[in-house]
């Protein structure tokens, strides 16, 4: 795992959605975003592309149902942030990097990318995995730590997105100290 600064946030069943918030407070501290803004953030995106969305994971993976809930208390598991539907969201809504990292490493870890926009920041949003129930916000040490993109964006991007993206990724690995060539670039490969 990469090296990192992990924030921990309330345990209320929003953690993911509070650990993403903290991310973006991070990085745009004017913004004072909260749980209940990335919720609505992600619920716009997912019914803004609803028929994408639910191609690409299925109607049986309720995304609205788990997305469409802002009361006070604690949440329910049904209404739980969710990887990867909740954290591809994310990603899309941002315009930026998602990374997943489980500090179990049972499901492994991943970065998304957007989908639906070619333009964006590759300072990624870092999300840890603990106890297989909470989320936390972390802040990568390392320039860029890319892992494993998640496989269906290669297929279902469209290629101006991908290309786009690839660019910037490669631009920005070139850039980093410890760079090692060819053998770095295999991971970022995207096109295979």
């Amino acid at each position: 795992m990469a090296k990192q600064d992990i924030r921990d946030v309330a345990m209320d069943g929003n953690c993911g959605f509070h650990a993403v918030a903290a991310a973006l407070n991070d990085m745009h501290p004017e913004r004072n975003m909260d749980w209940r803004q990335v919720r609505r953030d992600l619920l716009g995106q997912y019914k803004q592309h609803h028929h994408f969305w639910d191609g690409l994971f299925g109607k049986t993976e309720n995304i609205q149902k788990r997305l469409d809930w802002f009361q006070s208390g604690t949440a329910l598991v049904e209404h739980w942030f969710d990887a990867p539907p909740a954290a591809i969201l994310a990603a899309d809504v941002y315009t930026r990097l998602l990374v997943f990292l489980d500090e179990d490493t049972k499901i492994g870890n991943y970065t998304y990318v957007p989908f639906h926009t070619s333009s964006g920041s590759t300072t990624p949003i870092c999300l840890v995995f603990v106890r297989k129930n909470h989320w936390q916000h972390a802040t990568l040490k390392t320039p860029l730590a890319l892992h494993p993109i998640f496989t269906l964006w290669r297929t279902r991007s469209d290629k101006k997105t991908r290309e786009s993206w690839m660019a910037k990724l490669s631009c920005d690995l070139l850039a980093s100290p410890g760079f090692e060539g060819e053998k770095d670039m295999e991971t970022i490969d995207l096109t295979k």
